[in-house]
């Protein structure tokens, strides 16, 4: 069982490099996350934004060249529209947002026909807080994306979590 970060960490060095679909990668905030994922062996990134700017940025950080590609689109539209198709389509297995606006953002992640959930899915999210007076991560749902969810999307945002509990060992 994972009670906290660090094992955490430890895990993640021992798992296969996860493909990170960047969206708008020109920032600090973005890359220097992206560099620490990369560091711990946890993945590989595909950055989507505007090259030369990437790459100026990438001028910071010791990031090995085969750990990234660089796809120059500076067009935030296109952008995050081909990298959710590279995540349908298994060619990257997370999606990152980058230095672009939110509602740019999820209308390509939520589109009907080419976004990321399926029918029936509840868009919400599960943290892990580690707090120095419990025996092990605390894990809590959707604190401000469904502001009153429904008995159906509160089952959907328990069944995420515990979901994610299991993948951290939790029964």
């Amino acid at each position: 069982m994972i009670t906290n970060f660090t094992q955490l960490v430890d895990k993640v060095k021992t798992v296969t490099p996860q493909t990170i679909a960047v969206v708008a990668a020109e920032d600090h905030a973005t890359l220097g996350a992206i560099h620490r994922a990369i560091s711990t062996g946890f993945a590989k990134a595909i950055l989507f934004g505007n090259q030369l700017i990437i790459e100026s940025l990438l001028a910071h950080y010791e990031i090995p060249d085969h750990s990234y590609t660089i796809i120059h689109q500076p067009n935030e539209q296109i952008a995050v529209s081909e990298a959710v198709t590279m995540v349908n389509q298994g060619k990257a297995d997370i999606l990152m947002k980058g230095i672009i606006g939110t509602d740019i953002f999820l209308k390509a992640v939520l589109d009907k026909t080419s976004g990321l959930l399926n029918q029936g899915e509840v868009m919400t999210y599960v943290a892990a807080m580690q707090i120095p007076t419990y025996h092990k991560l605390l894990f809590i749902s959707d604190t401000a994306v469904i502001p009153y969810p429904d008995l159906n999307q509160k089952v959907a945002m328990l069944k995420y979590s515990v979901e994610m509990a299991k993948r951290f060992g939790i029964s």
